[in-house]
């Protein structure tokens, strides 16, 4: 099994004008650095763009998927972070399933959760389990 994890920075607009360029570049870096002591050996993370990271979570099954989204979230939102104080992210969260063929489904479905996340609200994680629709 292999699960992918898609996070944003929620306002991340109002974060990059409040900090800039220069501080939001330094703001990615600390979180990054923060996400690497959340993550095993084995995990995967990028950094996409505009706040946005990817990790890859390979031998995750659905439920070790869904406890590492909630641990990321809520220490994230626990942690004071230089210039901003307090900072939320969205997650959203899926697992390889037999019906998935190409990694790109995967990640599309993982964007897809995200997204339904950032529609819920902030500060939270939304799992998507079914390949035609995101639950």
């Amino acid at each position: 099994p292999v699960s992918i994890l898609m996070l944003d920075i929620d306002h991340h607009d109002q974060v990059r004008e409040l900090l800039g360029a220069d501080q939001t570049q330094g703001l990615y870096r600390r979180l990054a650095e923060h996400l690497f002591t959340l993550i095993r050996a084995g995990d995967t993370l990028y950094f996409l763009d505009h706040g946005r990271f990817c990790l890859i979570l390979p031998f995750t099954h659905e439920e070790g998927a869904r406890v590492t989204a909630e641990r990321i979230r809520r220490s994230i939102a626990e942690a004071q972070w230089p210039q901003v104080g307090r900072m939320t992210v969205s997650i959203g969260a899926t697992t390889h399933i037999s019906q998935d063929s190409p990694a790109d489904r995967l990640r599309e479905r993982a964007t897809d959760a995200l997204e339904e996340a950032g529609r819920r609200g902030h500060d939270r994680v939304w799992f998507s389990t079914d390949p035609q629709q995101v639950a």
